[in-house]
């Protein structure tokens, strides 16, 4: 209903509330003067509720929906219309409803769209304001796919869902229970239903990968990530969605389908490999840095992350919390698509400090690490602060805007070019003043302006790009097609060509034009004005003069030499020499004339007199003067021409002889030709006033009576008052059509055309003219117009919008239906492409273009918007061509047929055929249908892509050859079944590739389709590759045979329990054992019947603490022998094992008989203590024989020392006898040392372990050997970088090194120094000290067995007592450590102590 319609809606008020549409209409001060009973229906309430009501006021209460307050976007609007009176619409208009009491008195969510148009009267004022709201979701609402579309659903093993994003819905299809476990119910009705199951580390993607679909427009998604079932474990699924779009471009409504993929899915076991290499890097880069594995979830950040973030360390997950809002969304979707391709990250954003609560600029970039399969393993990445190069870029950008808002309004206007084609890559808006807007840049200069391919503007810019060299051109002339319409205009240019060089290369040109035009047209003016003065001044034979009045000087124009015979320097002189030139008698009266004129203001002034001439003789002139007055209204300037009347009365004479020969050759033509006196009021006629009217001629003039009294009396007044009207203006021709009387009293209709001579006055003295007669022309056209007029009928009463156009395309007539249908004028409608539909406007104007051109029959289909309801329909264009009998086209008929039904009903049928394409062939599994008989009618991709069979070979029962041969006679069995009994299809088989012959197993379903009569019309069917499936039922039933082969095999009792603890297998051994059956050891307790009643308690609580923590299951306890049999002591152990995501999915367990075991480890705890005692008693005798030892060898050797001194010996030996006795006392006292050692030893292996500094003690012992280290020049060099330092104890581990470090010297080479080299590796639970020397090596073919005995020697050429390695094997290995040795003989030795690392 259109605003004008409803200007009376008081008057029409019964009228107005039938209407079918929602309207309100409101006064100017918005409130509700009247509302349609179809308004008050839809918002369930009464007239008298709402009239004088404001109309907001009414939507008070309403909740908010969709973050908007309803009556807050209908204030906006309606003050909106009031301000510009404009029409103005509310896209959404969304609020709660309360239903009456009757209808249970709850909330209804409406979603209406509102439009309010302002109602004005002739002066623009405001009558009223109509609102029309529409509810969104009648007006939207959605046509079914098809019952094919549930068909699959149901066939698939997927869960069908639609979602109503408006009102937050979510309705779930039949398998929703089947395969999640839920009912509807449990679900829940709101779209958090699905939000809150998807797991949190997909979450995120999945969302944002939607919102992408939405922004964007596209009608399809697709997502894979994992879903929570009922049972609370995580499932992979596939999700796909079909999205519904608004007009207006929201989503309207979701339907999809989510597809297990569990049994699909490869199990992809989470690759693990050490990293340390990788964040040792990260951690000391000056850069933040970032690990995430190959799913994209970050498992690692370096510290200077932590540092600028301020987050917890070591947390990994929120870090988006530190993304600028503005930034998160778009990181979010690059890291998404990033993942997706696999291909190196980078994307600048910004970040939060944490120190300063500011955000800075980063760079971050990301790369894939990849297997040795190709695949993406983990990701590392690394974030750069570019925030001072971020603005150092802004303020460059400032400038260079401040520089571009420079250029753009200057008067100077610029255009860079690039290459030898002249590409535009830059130009300032100035230059679509010259030329209209054109798509400039990325365009050569050819392509821009192709209209000035015939000038020299190529040319010069070639000449330029060639050379070099700088050229300008002034005031250069361009003819350019401005607006690309055909209309050529003319514009003036400056123009400089500078070349661009680089490098000494002309990489480009900028052009700079100053329009000049303006400047050049006014040069032409006024040179033409000029021009035109001297060529009037020569034509007219007058001579035009100009006075300074103040400066008194006068110019003459060079006619002034012609019509008076004065010379050059006569031409400027002083205004005085027109006075005396004046003849005496006449200058009186021209002075005074003059003065007269100034006096008044007047600014023409006209005087005949008498002028000199230069022979003295006079002449009479005509002068015309106009007078230029300065600001205080004195003259300043006049100027005007000088008419010799001698010339002109020998010109009015030349003009009687005219006018004479013109009579005579009036003469001789048909037509009637007038000559009329203005002044005395006669007239004459030729011949033709005769032979025309047949009236008689005389000689002499008639009056002017003899035309007008023969004037038709209905047209006289008019006649008359057009041609005096031309007489006594400034107009010099008249023309009219009117009837004239015959001599008969006939009238013939007369075409009169004449010319009005005037004298120098400007007065009209003469006019003459001629008289056509147009009777029969005018019978013929009026003729031609009831034609017209009979076709123009036939047009208006067709049912169709009908229209014709000229030959040259341009529509001249438009039946009413278009004006209806439009509401436009004629001349709007001439502008077609407002109301076309932007979408069909290009493709209908070259249709229409190609028409024109070739004369062929046009026809298209676009859309037209209605003026009704602003809404575009579709209409069939066509149009022919009307030619002539010479075959040349006269013009266009064409007519607009309504196809709108039509076409919605073919865009849902394309629509529905879209969305069962889109299931099919999005969906991972063959879709198919059949004929009720059977036969294979329609087949979808997958299925010729995976037989690679073509579709013609498919179809019927060509599809067979692919079935194994063992599984097709079961397969037509079934299938040959359910078409007899139309009972639901399904079978397992194999089908193969035809070319390779690889078969594979594929699940094939279907279900048939029923008419209203239960008559099958088709089948529909999917085949879902369950290859994989089946590998893996046949993997894991062999790895069931196996376990149940293994678990009997063993001689340990053998168990599996579930996450919850309850026992559900033992193996025979338990049977045979505790004489137990199967059945009585099945439970969360039943084993407990076996064991000893005073490990009961122990082995329960022991056994749930791990069903409940996951952690390892070990205790020992006692199982009955049979039911009365003796205990034995077992070893019960239980692991747990868990799935991807770390969740227990079953326990395995053993139970080992140690009774054997047990009784051994008593005896050998009896056996410990008795060697303990022993080792305290030999300990005890070693001391005391090591101490009671000492003082005699003392004093032994203080005896010898003595005799040596004191005695003289003669024997020749005796030197040699004394070196060998003090040589053995030395051996006997170093033994008994070393023995010592043995017991000091003994005694400290209990002491407590501290974190020893290596580098420290080795220091320390190297000073301890000083002198050794001089003497021999042995070097020792170490590397503690990787284990510094070690927990064990100090005075034990310096014995340990100051051994090793000893015998290297010791066990030195004869001709080399000694090089000692002590490194540090950390070896999992310990740690290796690697000692290395290049000394004399050790026979470990000869001494393998035998390294760490005591007072084992391996060489003889130095003295030792053989128990350095033995106390060095001992101290290790009462701390849980052990030693290794590899040596050559002559190249060294290389000792490897491994200590167990405990807390120190």
């Amino acid at each position: 209903m259109s605003a004008q319609q409803i200007t009376a809606i008081p008057n029409l008020g019964p009228v107005f509330r039938l209407l079918p549409g929602l309207y309100v209409a409101l006064s100017p001060e918005l409130t509700i003067i009247e509302v349609t009973d179809a308004y008050l229906r839809a918002r369930h309430t009464s007239r008298g509720a709402l009239l004088g009501r404001p109309l907001v006021e009414t939507y008070e209460g309403s909740n908010i929906l969709l973050n908007t307050s309803p009556t807050q976007a209908l204030e906006q609007s309606l003050q909106q219309v009031l301000f510009s009176k404009q029409p103005h619409h509310i896209p959404t208009f969304c609020y709660s409803l309360k239903l009456p009491e009757a209808m249970g008195g709850n909330y209804k969510e409406c979603y209406w769209s509102a439009t309010n148009t302002p109602v004005l009267d002739e002066q623009d004022n405001l009558l009223y304001i109509l609102h029309e709201a529409r509810e969104l979701s009648a007006e939207n609402s959605t046509t079914q796919v098809g019952e094919h579309i549930p068909l699959l659903r149901d066939t698939m093993d997927a869960v069908s869902w639609e979602y109503d994003p408006i009102q937050n819905k979510m309705e779930w299809g039949p398998g929703l229970k089947k395969i999640l476990g839920y009912t509807p119910d449990e679900m829940g009705p709101g779209g958090e239903s699905w939000d809150e199951r998807v797991h949190p580390d997909d979450f995120e993607e999945v969302q944002a990968s939607i919102e992408k679909a939405n922004a964007t427009g596209s009608k399809i998604w697709t997502g894979e990530y994992r879903f929570r079932k009922a049972d609370g474990t995580y499932i992979p699924v596939l999700d796909q969605g079909y999205i519904i779009y608004h007009s207006d471009g929201r989503p309207l409504r979701t339907l999809g389908s989510i597809i297990d993929l569990s049994g699909n899915k490869k199990s992809q076991p989470e690759l693990k490999e050490s990293d340390a290499r990788f964040r040792h890097l990260l951690e000391v880069l000056p850069h933040m840095a970032w690990m995430a594995d190959a799913n994209g979830k970050v498992i690692y950040f370096n510290k200077n992350w932590y540092s600028y973030t301020g987050m917890a360390t070591t947390q990994t997950e929120g870090w988006t919390s530190v993304i600028h809002p503005e930034d998160t969304a778009i990181v979010l979707m690059e890291w998404h698509n990033t993942l997706a391709a696999g291909s190196p990250y980078e994307m600048e954003y910004r970040l939060l400090n944490y120190h300063d609560k500011s955000y800075r600029w980063f760079l971050e970039r990301g790369v894939p690490m990849r297997g040795a399969d190709g695949n993406v393993q983990f990701w590392i990445g690394t974030l750069s602060d570019i925030d001072d190069q971020k603005q150092a870029m802004e303020h460059i950008r400032e400038k260079d805007l401040q520089l571009e808002n420079i250029l753009n309004h200057s008067p100077v206007h610029f255009c860079q070019l690039q290459g030898p084609e002249h590409v535009c890559t830059y130009i300032t808006p100035g230059i679509s003043m010259f030329f209209g807007n054109r798509q400039y840049l990325n365009k050569t200069v050819r392509e821009i302006w192709p209209e000035l391919k015939h000038t020299e503007f190529f040319g010069i810019l070639d000449e330029v790009y060639r050379t070099g060299s700088k050229i300008k051109t002034q005031e250069y002339k361009l003819v350019t097609d401005r607006f690309r319409n055909g209309q050529i205009s003319e514009i003036y240019l400056n123009l400089e060509y500078r070349p661009i060089i680089r490098e000494d290369r002309v990489e480009g040109i900028l052009v700079s034009a100053i329009d000049v035009t303006e400047l050049v047209k006014t040069k032409q003016r006024v040179a033409y004005n000029e021009h035109s003065m001297r060529l009037l001044s020569k034509a007219t034979g007058c001579v035009t003069w100009e006075c300074d009045v103040p400066r008194k000087t006068i110019a003459w124009s060079e006619s002034y030499k012609e019509v008076f015979g004065y010379s050059d320097s006569d031409l400027e002189n002083d205004s005085g020499t027109w006075d005396k030139n004046i003849h005496p008698e006449d200058y009186t009266t021209i002075r005074e004339s003059i003065n007269a004129t100034i006096a008044k203001g007047q600014r023409t002034w006209t005087g005949e007199y008498r002028y000199m001439k230069a022979d003295g003789s006079y002449t009479s002139v005509l002068d015309h003067g106009y007078i230029v007055y300065n600001s205080k209204g004195e003259p300043e300037h006049m100027l005007g021409s000088l008419i010799d009347i001698t010339r002109q009365k020998k010109q009015e004479l030349a003009l009687q002889y005219n006018s004479e020969r013109f009579k005579r050759i009036a003469m001789a033509t048909n037509d009637v030709l007038w000559d009329w006196n203005l002044e005395d009021d006669t007239i004459w006629w030729n011949e033709g006033y005769t032979t025309l009217f047949g009236y008689q001629v005389i000689p002499h003039n008639l009056k002017i009576d003899s035309w007008t009294a023969n004037i038709h009396p209905d047209d006289f007044a008019r006649v008359k008052a057009s041609i005096h009207g031309v007489i006594e203006s400034e107009q010099n021709t008249w023309e009219d059509e009117y009837l004239f009387k015959c001599a008969d009293g006939s009238f013939k209709l007369i075409h009169d055309k004449g010319h009005v001579l005037r004298n120098t006055e400007g007065k009209g003295i003469r006019m003459f003219g001629s008289m056509l007669d147009v009777t029969d022309k005018r019978k013929i056209e009026q003729q031609l117009q009831e034609s017209n007029a009979r076709t123009l009928k036939i047009l208006e009463s067709l049912p169709l919008m009908t229209w014709t156009a000229t030959p040259e395309g341009k529509v001249n007539y438009y039946n009413q239906r278009w004006y209806d249908y439009t509401d436009n004028t004629y001349s709007e409608l001439t502008s077609w492409a407002d109301i076309i539909h932007p979408d069909d406007l290009e493709h209908t104007t070259q249709l229409w273009a190609e028409a024109i051109t070739t004369g062929k029959p046009f026809e298209t289909e676009n859309r037209w918007r209605a003026a009704a309801d602003g809404k575009y329909r579709w209409f069939l264009a066509r149009a022919v061509p009307i030619r002539n009998s010479e075959g040349e086209i006269t013009m266009w008929v064409g007519s607009h047929t309504e196809i709108e039904d039509q076409k919605q009903s073919m865009l849902a049928l394309e629509e529905s055929t879209n969305k069962f394409r889109f299931l099919t062939e999005s969906s991972p599994q063959i879709v198919w249908s059949a004929n009720p008989d059977g036969n294979i009618d329609y087949t979808s991709k997958q299925w010729l892509d995976y037989t690679q069979m073509t579709l013609e070979d498919s179809l019927g029962y060509g599809w067979a050859p692919a079935v194994h041969p063992d599984d097709l006679p079961v397969l037509m069995e079934l299938w040959s079944e359910s078409i007899t009994t139309g009972n639901l299809f399904y079978v397992e088989v194999r089908v193969c590739n035809v070319k390779t012959n690889v078969y594979q197993w594929f699940l094939i379903k279907a279900q048939p389709l029923r008419n209203e009569k239960d008559e099958i019309i088709k089948w529909y069917g999917v085949g879902l590759n369950i290859n994989e499936l089946k590998v893996l039922q046949e993997q894991l039933q062999e790895s069931e045979q196996q376990f149940r082969f293994l678990s009997e095999s063993i001689p340990q009792m053998v168990w599996t329990a579930t996450p919850d603890g309850s026992t559900d297998y033992f193996n025979k051994r338990w049977i045979n054992y505790t004489g137990l059956s199967f059945e009585e050891s099945l439970g969360p307790d039943a084993w407990l019947l076996a064991l000893h009643p005073d490990d009961l308690k122990m082995a329960f609580e022991r056994w749930q603490y791990s069903v409940r923590t996951g952690e390892y299951y070990e205790l020992e306890y006692r199982i009955r022998n049979g039911k009365n049999g003796p205990y034995r002591w077992f070893l019960g152990q239980g692991i747990p094992m868990r799935d991807a995501e770390g969740n227990i999915t079953r326990w395995f367990g053993t139970c080992t008989d140690i009774e054997d075991h047990k009784k051994a480890e008593e005896e050998l705890v009896d056996k410990n203590l008795e060697l303990e005692r022993i080792n305290q008693d030999l300990d005890g005798f070693v001391y005391a024989a090591s101490h009671d030892l000492k003082l005699p060898i003392v004093n032994m050797a203080g005896i010898f020392k003595e005799l040596t001194q004191n005695a003289v010996f003669t024997d020749p030996d005796a030197p040699k006898l004394i070196g060998m006795f003090n040589k053995s006392l030395e051996q006997i006292h170093n033994t008994i040392f070393d023995l010592s050692d043995v017991v000091r030893m003994q005694k400290r292996k209990t002491r407590e372990n501290e974190l020893v500094d290596l580098e420290e003690l080795t220091a320390n012992v190297q000073l301890s050997i000083q002198d050794i280290l001089t003497n021999t020049g042995a070097s020792i060099s170490t590397d503690f970088s990787e284990v510094p330092a070690l927990a064990f104890s100090k005075a034990n581990l310096k014995s340990i090194v100051y051994n090793l470090l000893s015998n290297a010297i010791k066990y030195r080479k004869p001709d080399q120094k000694p090089e000692i080299v002590l490194t540090t590796t950390r070896k999992g639970d310990y740690v290796e000290l690697k000692v290395q020397d290049n000394g004399v090596g050790i026979d470990m073919n000869k001494h393998q067995n035998k390294l760490f005995q005591m007072f084992k020697r391996f060489h003889n050429h130095v003295s030792g007592s053989g128990l350095g390695l033995y106390i060095v094997n001992r101290l290790l290995t009462n701390s849980g450590g052990y030693i290794t040795i590899e040596s050559t003989i002559n190249e060294g030795t290389t000792f490897f102590l491994y200590f167990k690392q405990r807390n120190a």
